[in-house]
């Protein structure tokens, strides 16, 4: 399955929102959720359980399935170190089956670390969707490349769809 157009992307993820300002770690995987058609555009289900806000992806099992609605859906976490040459072939790989890939990285040296979608390739790099925490929760469209320089490790957070039986 193909991701949806970079335009319908960027639809949906102006029209998402970043709930609390550290829920964003919640927000990137509902994004997720959101382009592969799993929940619909007004849900919430991560950043409605704002127990979690802070936690980085310890919330979601690694190896682990969560179900939303009768929809499955696989994780796997995977912490890359430089020089990430195998991280942006898992991206490839990962945008090439059809499935965007989540990441945290840091904005800045001395910013938190924030969440992201990784939803396109783009002349060796890779483009970036996120949004801003509240109250205005802008979209943040970013490149991989402008935040590497500033990063120790990038935290990779892998959802799939398996075959529902």
């Amino acid at each position: 399955m193909s991701l949806p157009s970079l335009l319908k992307i960027e639809c949906i993820v102006n029209s998402h929102r970043q709930l609390r300002l550290t829920s964003c770690f919640q927000s990137a995987p509902e994004l997720w959720l959101k382009i592969k058609g799993v929940i619909r555009i007004s849900e919430y289900p991560e950043q409605h359980i704002p127990e979690n806000d802070g936690r980085g992806y310890e919330p979601f099992p690694n190896n682990g399935l969560k179900v939303y609605g009768r929809k499955r859906v696989h994780f796997e976490k995977i912490t890359f170190d430089f020089p990430y040459d195998e991280m942006r072939e898992r991206f490839r790989e990962e945008l090439h089956r059809g499935n965007p890939v989540v990441v945290s990285l840091r904005s800045a040296p001395l910013n938190p670390w924030h969440g992201y979608v990784v939803c396109e390739e783009v002349g060796g790099d890779f483009s970036l969707f996120s949004k801003s925490s509240p109250p205005n929760s802008v979209t943040i469209k970013s490149l991989l490349n402008l935040h590497l320089t500033t990063q120790e490790k990038v935290d990779c957070l892998f959802m799939t769809r398996p075959k529902d039986q």
